[in-house]
């Protein structure tokens, strides 16, 4: 009985002896830490990597990369102690054989936190010649990303042309930035060329084409624009669907299609509050339709402010009263128009009559029987009048100046008399030219 308890002592001793140092073995095995490390099981390599650093078989150097591992698998398992080992792990090493890993991954922690300054910063202490391929790439791109968050555009060009015929995961991403950048900077042939290229991207090609929308419009090509933002507006999402209607609404406007333009900018306004100057160009187009007083309502709204759009607004507002009648109104609202002193359209119209009265005050400046081709030679050139009469003091035209397509007729305004006309007939002298 004695001899058989020998044995059973001296068995558990082998037993727990063994298995001692099978758990020894298996702790201080460096190459399963690897292994779980490649196959990206971060939480559990990061445990054994731990476990080797009081191994004292695993050398110098592998405890080295052992430190920055532990860091890497806290920023895979988002952590808040990476920041504090990777920071450790530089401290430690100085010159260690890892420590530009551990610069480029710092980096690469900023980004995954968004800051982007830190991100430019730290990658200044990389070198990049001794990365990998592929965090090579990655590099030039989250420096070309950053670098076009904190507006640094030519960094963030330059970054993304190091790339630009590399073909990896953000391929189409490296195409989109500098198309952006160009569209920021005006140019815009370069991002309309590079949107053209993103237009079929599932992930981008919606935004994409909204710039091609934009760009069309910058580059004043309004029936490139309607014919291509047209079957846009339902595909897109609410607020780019509303920003392509009023973008088709300018686009009518400019085009002198008016009802169109109402229509698309009532749409528009449907989902949005206009502003003085979207107001300013509904006001204008209900004025070219004849509709005043719908136009004369949008109009007044903006001479609540007092600036060059006012003046603009002022104008036209006197227009719509004097057409439809309200003398009374249109009168105080050119006072007005006239007392405002921006540098704005009234300027160059009040220019312009002061240099055809000057010219025609001037007798010996024309030859006679040339007032006509003055006055023509004026409208012609310029962007306000669609005519000019010299009136006698009897109030009938002596002189005029019309548009070339309505020259055929000129003779049929000689000897108008303009005395009942609804501005004369306040029976203010006036001393000045009238329009």
């Amino acid at each position: 009985m004695e001899k058989f308890m020998n044995l059973k002592s001296i068995f558990l001793f082998l037993s727990i002896f063994f298995t001692a140092q099978f758990c020894y073995s298996s702790d201080c095995d460096k190459d399963i830490a690897d292994q779980l490390f490649d196959s990206k099981n971060y939480s559990l390599a990061q445990s054994y990597y731990t476990d080797l650093v009081d191994c004292p078989q695993v050398s110098t150097r592998e405890l080295e990369q052992v430190d920055l591992r532990i860091a890497i698998c806290a920023i895979e398992l988002f952590n808040e102690d990476a920041e504090f080992l990777l920071l450790k792990y530089i401290e430690d090493h100085e010159d260690g054989f890892y420590i530009n890993d551990a610069q480029y991954h710092l980096s690469r922690l900023y980004f995954i936190q968004k800051d982007f300054k830190r991100v430019l910063a730290r990658m200044t202490q990389v070198d990049l010649s001794l990365l990998k391929e592929e965090d090579k790439l990655m590099f030039y791109f989250r420096q070309g990303y950053s670098s076009f968050v904190t507006k640094d555009y030519e960094q963030s060009k330059l970054s993304f042309y190091e790339i630009r015929n590399e073909n990896f995961r953000f391929k189409e991403l490296v195409e989109y930035y500098p198309a952006h950048i160009a569209y920021v900077e005006g140019n815009y042939a370069t991002a309309l060329n590079g949107f053209e290229k993103l237009s079929e991207v599932k992930s981008l090609g919606q935004i994409s084409k909204y710039y091609i929308a934009q760009i069309y419009y910058f580059q004043k090509r309004y029936d490139e624009l309607i014919a291509y933002a047209l079957p846009l507006i339902d595909s897109v999402d609410h607020s780019r669907n509303n920003e392509l209607n009023r973008l088709v609404a300018d686009a009518y406007y400019f085009k002198q299609d008016y009802r169109l333009a109402i229509d698309y900018m009532q749409i528009y306004q449907s989902n949005t509050s206009l502003n003085r100057l979207e107001k300013y160009q509904l006001g204008y187009s209900y004025a070219k339709l004849s509709d005043y007083e719908t136009a004369i309502g949008l109009l007044d709204e903006i001479l609540e402010e007092e600036d060059s759009l006012s003046q603009y607004a002022a104008y036209q507002l006197g227009e719509c009263y004097l057409k439809s009648g309200q003398i009374s109104f249109a009168t105080n609202t050119f006072k007005y128009c006239s007392s405002l002193t921006f540098d704005s359209f009234l300027q160059e119209v009040q220019s312009d009559l002061r240099h055809v009265e000057q010219v025609l005050s001037t007798k010996e400046i024309l030859q006679a029987g040339r007032s006509d081709d003055f006055l023509a030679n004026m409208v012609r050139n310029s962007r306000f009048f669609e005519s000019i009469y010299l009136l006698d003091d009897q109030y009938r035209v002596v002189s005029l100046g019309v548009l070339p397509k309505l020259l055929a007729r000129s003779d049929d305004y000689i000897d108008l008399d303009f005395s009942g006309h609804q501005i004369f007939r306040s029976g203010e002298e006036l001393k000045t030219p009238v329009w």
